[in-house]
């Protein structure tokens, strides 16, 4: 019966009716936790994540070039990838395929990505890898719509309270700066991403901004801190914030 009820959501995953396939990987989503990689020839897992990029690219060849490249048949493309971005469970095995979605050609797809998916699914910023959260906030708040620009300060606003929550009660604002700079290489490649994170904080936490004194009262000797203080004199003397 699983089997069987598998097989029939699959085929109807790449039907030529874009109502067909989004009903379809709803439906396959909520079996991709149960799924016996043995029932099918493709499994579950596979067949979202493909809707989730594609929706599928095999559908395509039913239709004219001409239609493929209208709007609105786009936008009927993005609507299975929108479903399928918000049901698939969020495992080690679709993080990659569903953080990929920070370059969808649909902005609203991107802006789920964020609002939807690692605002209320993501526990915590560091189930993710270090190149994972980089990419993260690098696409986030890098976007050309300020609409995802604004729902990916709200993740970073989030990884921050987080942050702040695991240092403890006694822990200073300065110690939870420090530690949710911690969560990029600020001392490699990811310099900026952590700048450009630690900058979005400040936006939305005018208070954070307020409770730090860059004036040398404080010693830090974590490459992070060294770090956090460099940057608050840059930015202090630079008119920001």
């Amino acid at each position: 019966m699983y089997a069987a009820l598998g097989s029939a959501l699959a085929e109807r995953a790449s039907d030529m009716e874009s109502a067909v396939r989004l009903c379809a990987v709803v439906a396959l989503s909520k079996l991709v936790s149960s799924e016996d990689p043995n029932d099918l020839e493709q499994s579950i897992t596979e067949i979202v994540l493909n809707s989730l990029c594609l929706d599928p690219a095999a559908s395509v060849y039913h239709f004219p070039l001409t239609k493929v490249c209208s709007l609105k048949f786009n936008k009927q493309f993005s609507e299975v990838r929108r479903a399928a971005l918000l049901h698939i469970p969020l495992t080690p095995l679709t993080l990659p395929t569903i953080l990929s979605r920070g370059r969808d050609v649909d902005p609203v797809v991107r802006k789920l990505l964020y609002s939807s998916v690692l605002l209320n699914k993501l526990k915590h910023p560091k189930h993710l890898t270090i190149t994972q959260r980089e990419q993260v906030v690098k696409d986030g708040l890098g976007d050309r719509q300020e609409s995802v620009r604004a729902a990916a300060g709200k993740v970073v606003e989030a990884w921050f309270n987080v942050i702040v929550s695991d240092s403890g009660e006694d822990a200073s604002i300065v110690d939870g700066v420090v530690r949710f700079l911690q969560i990029f290489d600020v001392v490699g490649p990811g310099e900026g991403v952590g700048a450009d994170a630690l900058l979005s904080v400040f936006a939305r936490r005018k208070d954070v901004l307020d409770d730090i004194l860059f004036d040398g009262v404080f010693s830090i000797t974590l490459n992070e801190g060294g770090f956090l203080t460099g940057f608050g004199w840059r930015q202090t003397h630079s008119g920001v914030g």
